[in-house]
């Protein structure tokens, strides 16, 4: 894996690099081998080393938590499961279902979710979701 800002090779270190050492154990990150100059970095799935997303500067950090906390009410407010939120943010992003996850957002797209969720559209596109799918299962 290959720094997207500067284009270096990543390294695995433990969270702590990150956060230092009295801080919790958030287990492994995926680092720009220039950090912290190059401010990329992406955590680790847990008990794994496998990476949560694609590496991100602060900025692109920021965007993906503020999409996130907005995104995340769909679900927790159970308006659709965490699974049909994400196949409708496939829909509304236009991306393949390996990619449409926050965590794999670039700053645009990170902007038209928050976008989307500030102005109620993707409420609507939920709704019209819903319709589409409840009409097809009736159907079959």
């Amino acid at each position: 894996m290959k720094c997207p800002y500067c284009n270096k090779p990543t390294i695995l270190r433990p969270s702590s690099f990150v956060y230092g050492k009295n801080a919790p154990d958030y287990g492994w990150f995926w680092l720009c081998v220039r950090y912290p100059r190059c401010d990329a970095y992406v955590g680790c799935h847990p008990g794994t080393q496998r990476p949560l997303g694609t590496l991100a500067n602060k900025a692109l950090r920021t965007l993906r938590i503020n999409a996130h906390n907005l995104f995340d009410q769909l679900w927790k407010k159970g308006k659709l499961d965490r699974k049909q939120c994400y196949l409708l943010l496939q829909d509304a992003t236009n991306l393949p279902p390996r990619d449409a996850h926050i965590s794999r957002l670039n700053n645009e797209q990170c902007k038209k979710v928050i976008k989307l969720m500030r102005s109620g559209s993707l409420e609507n596109i939920i709704e019209r979701w819903k319709n589409f799918k409840s009409k097809t299962a009736r159907a079959i």
